[in-house]
């Protein structure tokens, strides 16, 4: 999923942004130890605080004692959650155009199936293709791809899954696929 480095750049910054503001609020509370005691000593200690956090693992192994530092952290929780969203729907919308597809993909499958009963290899694949091709644009159209499902003995398939077949494959969206496209 190509989308996915976004989230993991955005919590990249959220790390570097509220790890330096707790450190700044955090770093001259009195009564607090200074360096390495300090749970806010530093900002990469900040920014650990900040990716526990935001991931709701939570380790309790430090938190802020000013009200300042805790108001932050409430902002933080909230902002967490959003952002603990933003990757599931990601992945479920891509899920979802996959769940959409498997009827297309069932059809192509069928149809690399029938040409292979029919004796239909590479080389007799252009052949083939030239005589699916009725009008001799060089590209074939729904109507065209259901004169083959026809021609192969296939079952037959609804124009409009046809339709949502030929976009599936057709990356150039010209409304109809080539020989190369079919034959991926």
């Amino acid at each position: 999923l190509p989308q996915l480095p976004v989230p993991l750049y955005l919590l990249c910054v959220l790390a570097i942004f509220f790890g330096s503001v707790l450190w700044h609020l955090e770093k001259a509370v009195p009564d607090m130890p200074v360096g390495d005691d300090n749970p806010f000593g530093s900002i990469p200690r900040g920014m650990w605080f900040v990716f526990v956090t935001v991931s709701t693992v939570g380790y309790g192994d430090q938190s802020p004692s000013t009200d300042a530092g805790r108001a932050v952290t409430i902002v933080l929780i909230f902002v967490g959650v959003l952002y603990l969203a933003m990757p599931l729907g990601i992945v479920g919308n891509s899920f979802s155009a996959a769940w959409d597809a498997r009827h297309e993909i069932g059809i192509m499958s069928m149809i690399r199936q029938r040409m292979k009963l029919c004796g239909i290899d590479a080389e007799s694949f252009a052949r083939a293709f030239a005589i699916l091709d009725a009008d001799g644009s060089g590209t074939v159209d729904a109507t065209e791809l259901a004169g083959l499902l026809e021609g192969l003995g296939a079952m037959a398939v609804p124009m409009h899954q046809l339709r949502s077949l030929v976009e599936l494959v057709d990356v150039e969206r010209t409304g109809a696929i080539n020989e190369e496209q079919l034959a991926k």
